[in-house]
């Protein structure tokens, strides 16, 4: 059964004020930063760019938060012909953040004991935000609000769904 799409508010009245978007920016990539700071903490591995960022540190001991920066850099290029200026300069201040905040917490926070289960769950769930927006039933990228947070490589999943036309179910 459809929901009724008089019902649905109006496209306009989802958009964010700038306001919101930084305190949500801000909001998310402190969360995301402490999950990869648990992650970190407990020698664990993530996927996508923040895994890749993972592997060099670990193997080099180079700061993470420098590397997640620069393995992004490439990717901003396809993410401004794809998804356009807005999406980008949002996933770039995401990311700046993300890199900024996984550097700084460690000197704010840190754990005495934290068990590696705990930590992959926790992290998990704070690191972990879809990069869709729900529809009617369905869900598609909203190549205008890229989640705030979340690194690259879900701007590319985005990206590869747009090219693709294939949106996750929700």
């Amino acid at each position: 059964m459809q929901p009724d799409k008089s019902s649905e508010p109006a496209l306009a009245t989802l958009r964010h004020r700038p306001y919101e978007d930084v305190q949500a920016l801000i909001t998310g990539t402190l969360f995301v930063a402490l999950g990869i700071v648990m992650f970190g903490h407990s020698g664990l591995l993530t996927g996508g760019t923040a895994g890749i960022a993972f592997l060099i540190h670990y193997a080099t001991g180079w700061n993470f938060g420098l590397v997640f920066f620069l393995i992004n850099l490439p990717f901003y290029g396809l993410a401004w012909r794809r998804m356009g200026r807005a999406f980008t300069l949002k996933t770039f201040a995401a990311v700046g953040l993300l890199s900024l905040f996984v550097n700084l917490l460690p000197k704010l926070v840190s754990f005495q004991s934290l068990s590696p289960a705990f930590s992959a769950v926790m992290g998990g769930l704070l690191t972990t935000r879809c990069p869709v927006r729900a529809g009617r039933g369905d869900a598609e990228p909203d190549p205008g609000h890229q989640p705030p947070g979340r690194p690259l490589h879900d701007a590319l999943a985005v990206i590869i769904c747009y090219q693709i036309n294939s949106y996750p179910r929700i």
